[in-house]
């Protein structure tokens, strides 16, 4: 049966211009809500593991580039900061040349036995780093712990 043309039921739902305007304003709300349930140390740590991830990538490239033996490519490792050392091996006063962990501690483990910090990793002409040929982990330790990885051949990945 077909409804007689003159017949119009009235419109029971939301129109679409609604429903986009209701989805925006719950995103909206969620975002500015949502950020008072979750605190800043998690993301505080992936930033650090990456800030220290782009510096020993940096200080790996220089090494494998300058290949002479006069020159001196490696990374200091305390409980709190990473540091690179300058050509002479003496460490940088440089502040753009170190990241410090903030309130989030470090441990460097090779392989399953940990290492006494402050720790030096020297990188040669091949990128690889000494002290690590079982593969590095730095770890960096707060409400969330990530960690980056430095294997034996050199690659210095997130893990």
């Amino acid at each position: 049966m077909q409804a007689s043309p003159g017949i119009t039921r009235p419109m029971t739902g939301f129109t679409l211009v609604e429903l986009v305007t209701v989805i925006i304003v719950l995103g909206i709300l969620s975002v500015a809500i949502g950020s008072r349930f979750f605190d800043r140390s998690g993301v505080d740590d992936v930033v650090t593991r990456d800030q220290i991830l782009a510096l020993a990538r940096q200080v790996q490239m220089q090494a494998m580039q300058r290949t002479d033996s006069s020159s001196c490519h490696s990374l200091l490792v305390a409980s709190h900061s990473v540091r690179v050392a300058d050509a002479n091996c003496a460490l940088s006063a440089e502040d753009d040349l170190t990241v410090g962990a903030g309130s989030a501690s470090l441990a460097l483990t090779n392989g399953a036995s940990a290492m006494a910090l402050p720790a030096t990793l020297v990188f040669n002409a091949m990128g690889q780093a000494s002290r690590c040929n079982n593969g590095c982990r730095l770890e960096v330790q707060s409400a969330q712990s990530t960690a980056l990885c430095i294997e034996s051949q050199g690659y210095i990945h997130p893990c």
